[in-house]
């Protein structure tokens, strides 16, 4: 699980979080233009042979998911949104 935290628009098409692993103390910070799905920015805090990659792209998917709805044209997010995979 991947839990995405302050979720701003920056423009009319950029959207971009915090990503937070599941029991993890690192996050990761990812920007992306949602109607070219371009990867704008990508940073993570590592800690030493983290995988917070894999959480990454569940992060930029989920991204792109909001940036298609009523949310992201308002501008009205949630405080968090939770990504689940088996």
């Amino acid at each position: 699980m991947v839990i995405l935290r302050n979720l701003i628009k920056t423009s009319d098409n950029i959207i971009e979080c915090d990503y937070y692993p599941e029991d993890r103390k690192t996050y990761g910070h990812v920007s992306i233009n949602v109607e070219t799905r371009e990867i704008i920015e990508k940073d993570s805090k590592r800690e030493e042979n983290d995988e917070i990659d894999m959480y990454f792209n569940h992060a930029a998917l989920k991204l792109l998911k909001i940036g298609e709805t009523d949310d992201f044209k308002n501008n009205s997010f949630k405080s968090e949104y939770y990504v689940m995979w088996y």
